[in-house]
This record gives structure tokens, C-alpha cells and sequence, in this order.
């Protein structure tokens, strides 16, 4: 058999070169010699470039924390870090992002790849290089991950708002990607070469310079890690690494329960939430309640609307709308959204109260409403909608609508003309302001145009409106001055105006703080519907006062959240655990209470406090109890 075999091949070969030749692979050749073979080092460069990238996510995330951990380090405000200070926060980076993942990686993927592991692990690492580069982008924009939640409304909004979504782009940040996915590819074409050039000296070079970063990746690691854990803050949530911070945000729930909860039902719910933001019960006997009975209502909120431009005077041109308004109107002129993010400022809105356990009240909502703006008005108001002239495509959002009395998509007047970030409007003027006055000026034209439809109707005087924006400016692609991770009053301050002609006979400005979570209740208050304004958490804006609590939510699209309270702003922020305070709604280093001041767990409590609150007030919002 021998023999016919190898007369049917030609002329037998010689044993030992058919032996090396015919059995045995170049991968087995590679296994045998004392060094990784190019697919394995290209394996581990794959994961080492993917690593450098995740080093560069915490780089970016601390940037703007430097201030409070130099506090945090003992240095006085303005004193600079040594240069050994930062390192410490990285001793987890590294090991995490050049050492653990690479190596067990290159095993995965080898054992489940085999002879196409270099290909895999470059396709794997360019998959979460993406995801990487998203989270930058989030943490470069507002100081925070993004949520899985988030991200998947993302999707949905620039699905149909590619040009918008494009906006939060940059050339750097585009270059520095496809830096990444070139190394990649660089890594892989090596692998390549490794294997099948017919130089003996360049598949030598190239075997070289595919072992130079893994050795390089390794030697890091074991000079400065010891180096930057001796160094490191103990118990600092700064030591966390961005790439496991990153994920437990992607990863995170947003329909936590309230299991524990000593509250049995709505009631005492919002009774414990009241006693924690100094609140008083909802006053039916006040002379406004029920001044408006049997008025129609609009609501038209402009989209990314900060107070400072909503005042910017520069330029301005005459607003006709809002003058037709101003002589029967409730102004506040320090009115807060509760939350930067549109949905969850939304839902302040309509609900009343605060937006933690927005996502586990609508997730899976079995009766068709709840307690909110439009389901609490009279029986006989038959028009009840939401009108929103946009492809916007989050389905969450349409079911929140519905949950709070909308019964069709056309009332509360929504115009996306104002979504931020804002072109530049005016020649030769560079001032974000400004351009965003521009686009107010715009709606209040609009705003002009509905009040005739509605005066033609001979229905303005029997016509509650109310005028806001949804939020401020919270990235730094709609405001560049902006500080990510930081609370600011061009983030939370919007202006507020509900004309209400027989209630209010003359204009009237109020001198307290105001909240989105009163909106709804005053006008249910105004229409005479005193019922379910009392079954909400805020309260009619003529009953606050100075010392109320008014909490200012951004943890997930800003990077802290605060509060205001007896004239005095309370910041904590989500990634340093810094806490500062202000009379001013304004935060720098020197505003950072020190370690050991006994307000750090007076705002840290307090915030905690409100968000098991909330979640179990949605609870029984949810059940109906």
C-alpha cells in the first residue's frame, strides 16, 4: 500500500523532510517553539490596543475631577497634583486593561478560534472599541456613562435624527477611533505577513514587532502598578476602572424596587417624601384653587431652554407672544427642571414628581393610566394630547403620554425647533445665548400665531397657558463653557410663565424657587381639580416657600445631582463622591466641603433618601394603592 501510494505521488521523498512536511502543521511548529507564534502575539496586541483604549476612557472621565481629588489629597484649592498623585488611580486600569484582559482573552479566543483567533480577536476588539468610544463620548459630553437605557433611546432618537445625533461628534474624536481601527488592522496584516512572507528576515521583523507591545504591555504593568497601588487613595470610588465602571452603567437596572419599603401605600408615601423636602400638604382652601374651572389648557414646552438665553437681551427682538401673556400671568423667574434629560423632565411634568422609577413605572405598566396632568383634569375636558412635530422614536416616551391622560399625539405643544446643539444663528456672533435667543424668539412667534387661533375662537380669556422649556444646556457640544460633572444654572434654570386671566388679575412674579414637579399640580389646581393635585409630590407654585427642598437630578446625564434648599445649592458628584455647596448655583474647588464635614452626609443621605423614596412612590403609582 506504501509503495502504490507513493508511486502514484512520483519519486518517494526522503523520510525526515516527508515527516515535517506532511504531518505536521505550522501551528503545531509554533507550538513547539519557545516563543508565542505571530497569531498568538497578534491575539494579545488585538486586546493590549483595546486595553490603551480603555486606559484613555479614565483619562478622559477624570479630566474634569482633578480639582476634588487634589481635596481629597489635601492640596488647598488651586494647589496642583504631583505628578505621582494621579497614578494611583490607575493601579486597577492597568492590571484590568494590559494585564487580566489580554491574557485571558488570548486563551479564550484561541481555544474557541483556533487557526482563526488573530482575525476574531481583531473583529472582537474593533466590536468594543465602538462601545468604548461611545462611552467616551458620553463622559466627554455630560461626565457620566450612558445607561443601557439610554443608549437604546439614543438609537431610537438618531435613527431619525442622524444629522443631530452628528453633532455630538468631533474631529478629534473621529480621528482618534480610526487611529484605533488602524492599529487593528496594522496588527492583523502583521499576523499575516508573520505567517507567509518569503522572507525569512521580514517575517523575523515582523514577529519582532508584534512581540514588542505585548512585552512592552507586560514590563508596564509590573513597574508601575506596585508603584500606583502604593500611592492610590484607599476606599476612593476613583479607583474603580473606567472599563468596569463603564459596563456596570450599560448593565445597570432601572426597574429596582422598593422592597423594604416600611410605606404601605400612596399616601404615606408621598407623606415621608413631603417630611424629607419640607413640604407642605397640598391647600385646597387657597383662593387660586379652582379659578380656572371649565378653561381649556396648553402647555408649550421649547425644547432645550435655558433661562440665560430665555433673558438674554442682546439683539433681541420684541416678544409679542409672551407680552400677551405677561399681564394675567404667575412668573418665576428661578423655576428648575428636574432632570436634563427631555424624557425625564418630562415625566417630572406630567407626574409631579421626581423622575427616579420613571423606566419601573412604564416598563411594564398594566393599567392604561396614572395620576398625572392629563388624566387628573375634569371629566368634561375632551381634547387631551400631546402634540410633537419630530420623527422622535423612543417608545417609552409615547407610553408615558398615555399613562398620564394623553389620548391622542396632538394640546401640549412641543416644538423641536429649539433641540440643542444650536447653529449659529447671528453673523459674527459667537455667543451660544444668543443663538439660542434667536430660536426662542422664533416659537414665541408661533406662540403668537396659536394665541389668534385661539382669541379668533373668542377662547382666550377662558385659556390657562403655561410656557417652559424641558432643560438647559447639558453637553458641552450645545455649551462649550460647559463644566461635565458639575451642576449649573444654564443646565437647570428654564424659565416659567402660566397665564391664568381670572385668576390672575395683574401680573405677579414669584420670589421662591419653583420646580417642574409643581407644574402639574398647579394647573390641575387652577382648573379645579384639587383631587389629584393633592395625590403629587410637588405643590402649587403660590405654596412654596424658600426653605422647601428642591432636588436637581443629573447623575445620569451630568455626572452629580443636588438639590436646592433655604437658599443654599448641594452638589454630590456621582463618580469622585465629592460633595460641594453654594449660595450660588455654581460649583468650584473651594466650594468642596472637606472630608469629616458634616455635610457630606447631610446631602449624601439626603439624596439617597429621595431616590428609595421615589422608587416606592412609583410603586404604589404603578399597583394603584
Amino acid at each position: 500500500m506504501a509503495d502504490s501510494g507513493l508511486a502514484a505521488g512520483g519519486p518517494p521523498l526522503p523520510m525526515a523532510v516527508s515527516t515535517d512536511r506532511l504531518t505536521v502543521s505550522p501551528f503545531a511548529r509554533a507550538r513547539r517553539s519557545p516563543w508565542p507564534g505571530p497569531d498568538v502575539l497578534a491575539v494579545f496586541d488585538a486586546f493590549v490596543v483595546l486595553g490603551l483604549l480603555g486606559l484613555y476612557l479614565k483619562v478622559a472621565l477624570l479630566a474634569p475631577q482633578w480639582g476634588a481629588v487634589a481635596r481629597f489629597l489635601g492640596k488647598q484649592p488651586g494647589e496642583p497634583l504631583g505628578w505621582l498623585d494621579p497614578l494611583g488611580f490607575f493601579a486597577s486600569d492597568l492590571v484590568l486593561n494590559l494585564l487580566i484582559v489580554p491574557f485571558a482573552a488570548t486563551t479564550i479566543v484561541g481555544l474557541a478560534f483556533g487557526a482563526w483567533r488573530a482575525l476574531a480577536a481583531c473583529t472582537i476588539s474593533v466590536v468594543f472599541a465602538f462601545v468604548y468610544f461611545v462611552e467616551l463620548r458620553a463622559s466627554t459630553e455630560v461626565g457620566q456613562y450612558i445607561s443601557g437605557d439610554m443608549l437604546h433611546d439614543f438609537i431610537g432618537w438618531s435613527a431619525t435624527h442622524a444629522s443631530s445625533a452628528s453633532d455630538y461628534l468631533t474631529t478629534a474624536s473621529i480621528i482618534k477611533l480610526c487611529v484605533v481601527l488602524a492599529t487593528l488592522g496594522g496588527v492583523l496584516m502583521a499576523a499575516r505577513g508573520a505567517r507567509r512572507s518569503s522572507s525569512r528576515r521580514s517575517r523575523a521583523a515582523l514577529r519582532l514587532l508584534l512581540a514588542a507591545p505585548a512585552a512592552l504591555a507586560v514590563a508596564a504593568v509590573a513597574v508601575v502598578t506596585p508603584i500606583a497601588y502604593a500611592v492610590r487613595l484607599p476606599n476612593s470610588p476613583l479607583n474603580t476602572s473606567a472599563v468596569t465602571r463603564a459596563a456596570a452603567s450599560l448593565m445597570t437596572s432601572s426597574t429596582t424596587g422598593d422592597a423594604g419599603s416600611p410605606w404601605l401605600n400612596l399616601d404615606a408615601a408621598l407623606a415621608a417624601l413631603r417630611r424629607l423636602t419640607h413640604t407642605a400638604p397640598f391647600d385646597s382652601t387657597h383662593a387660586l384653587v379652582g379659578q380656572e374651572a371649565g378653561a381649556d389648557l396648553i402647555v408649550m414646552m421649547m425644547e432645550t431652554g435655558p433661562a440665560a438665553a430665555f433673558e438674554y437681551t442682546e439683539d433681541a427682538a420684541h416678544r409679542r407672544g409672551v407680552e400677551r401673556l405677561r399681564a394675567h400671568a404667575l412668573v418665576s423667574s428661578r423655576h428648575y427642571t428636574a432632570h436634563p434629560y427631555s424624557s425625564d423632565a418630562l415625566f417630572a411634568v406630567l407626574s409631579g414628581t421626581y423622575p427616579h422609577g420613571r423606566r419601573l413605572l412604564l416598563g411594564d405598566l398594566a393599567a392604561p393610566e396614572v395620576n398625572g396632568l392629563f388624566s387628573g383634569l375634569p371629566a368634561d375636558v375632551g381634547l387631551r394630547g400631546v402634540y410633537l412635530p419630530s420623527l422622535y422614536q423612543i417608545e417609552l416616551d409615547d407610553r408615558m403620554y398615555g399613562a398620564f391622560g394623553a389620548r391622542t399625539l396632538y394640546v401640549m405643544f412641543f416644538p423641536e425647533i429649539g433641540h440643542g446643539p444650536w447653529p449659529q444663528l447671528l453673523p459674527r456672533d459667537t455667543n451660544v445665548l444668543a443663538s439660542g435667543r434667536v430660536l426662542m424668539d422664533l416659537q414665541d412667534a408661533w406662540l403668537d400665531e396659536l394665541l389668534d387661533v385661539v382669541a379668533a375662537a373668542r377662547r382666550l380669556d377662558r385659556t390657562v397657558v403655561a410656557l417652559t422649556a424641558d432643560h438647559g444646556l447639558r453637553t458641552r457640544a450645545e455649551f462649550p463653557p460647559l463644566r461635565v460633572g458639575f451642576l449649573s444654572d444654564v443646565m437647570f434654570r428654564v424659565p416659567l410663565m402660566i397665564y391664568a386671566p381670572r385668576a390672575v388679575p395683574a401680573p405677579a412674579v414669584l420670589q421662591v424657587p419653583t420646580s417642574h414637579i409643581d407644574l402639574a399640580p398647579t394647573l390641575l389646581a387652577l382648573l379645579g381639580a384639587p383631587d389629584a393635585a393633592a395625590r403629587m409630590h410637588g405643590i402649587p407654585v403660590w405654596q412654596r416657600s424658600e426653605h422647601d427642598r428642591l432636588y436637581l437630578l443629573a447623575s445620569a446625564y451630568g455626572g452629580a445631582d443636588g438639590f436646592l434648599e433655604g437658599g443654599r445649592f448641594y452638589m454630590h458628584q456621582t463618580l469622585s463622591g465629592a460633595v460641594y455647596s453654594n449660595d450660588r448655583f455654581e460649583f468650584g474647588d473651594a466650594d468642596q466641603a472637606p472630608s469629616g464635614d458634616p455635610i457630606v452626609p447631610f446631602v449624601v443621605q439626603g439624596l439617597e433618601k429621595a431616590r428609595e423614596g421615589q422608587h416606592a412612590l412609583v410603586a404604589r403609582m404603578k399597583s394603584g394603592r
